[in-house]
């Protein structure tokens, strides 16, 4: 049978435990985690940090099938400020920067 799972972005004003206790009582079998909020801080996530959330998710009988990096996505050929990418700490935020001129006009 197929998982069902919530993907946490439109929930990232709720801590990330209350998220896992709601998502569990609604019957979800695992979660996206968010990129934001405290809900998967990229710029955190070193093995330790990364166990301790999979060990959340655990106590509530979930598990984390993906992590949501649509904000970081959604500014695609947008100019992306300094700001948002020392926020972010994603390195997909840099690779959408140079993503931002036309097709066929890359420098070889």
């Amino acid at each position: 049978m197929r998982p069902v799972t919530l993907c946490t972005l439109q929930w990232t004003d709720l801590d990330i435990e209350e998220v896992c206790r709601k998502a569990r009582g609604f019957g979800y079998d695992g979660l996206e985690l968010a990129c934001c909020g405290n809900h998967l801080e990229v710029d955190k996530a070193d093995d330790a940090y990364c166990n301790k959330r999979k060990e959340l998710l655990k106590k509530y009988g979930l598990k984390l099938f993906a992590a949501a990096t649509h904000l970081a996505s959604q500014c695609v050929c947008d100019n992306i400020d300094e700001l948002l990418t020392k926020r972010s700490g994603l390195s997909v935020v840099m690779a959408f920067q140079h993503s931002r001129q036309p097709l066929g006009t890359e420098k070889g």
